[in-house]
């Protein structure tokens, strides 16, 4: 299974990736949001699996996509093995 998934959503690139025991979110702005030359076009969070879990359980929570609950549960830990 692979270590790192990406999302494009056109405007930006989110790629969740895993390294050892902690997991990295990136987010790439493809374009700048505001007129500051200085913003960051990248920003780097890096989550412990607890952390990941709590992230999974609020997106389980408050998914609501007309699927039944069990193709809605999400469990990074077990996906990114």
């Amino acid at each position: 299974m692979s270590k790192k998934i990406s999302l494009d959503n056109g405007n930006k690139v989110i790629e969740l990736s895993k390294e050892g025991k902690t997991y990295k979110v990136r987010i790439n702005h493809k374009k700048r949001i505001s007129w500051n030359p200085f913003q960051k076009r990248e920003t780097e969070i890096t989550l412990e699996q607890e952390q990941l879990e709590q992230l999974a359980g609020f997106l389980n929570k408050h998914t609501t996509n007309g699927y039944p609950s069990s193709l809605n549960d999400i469990d990074f830990g077990t996906f990114m093995e």
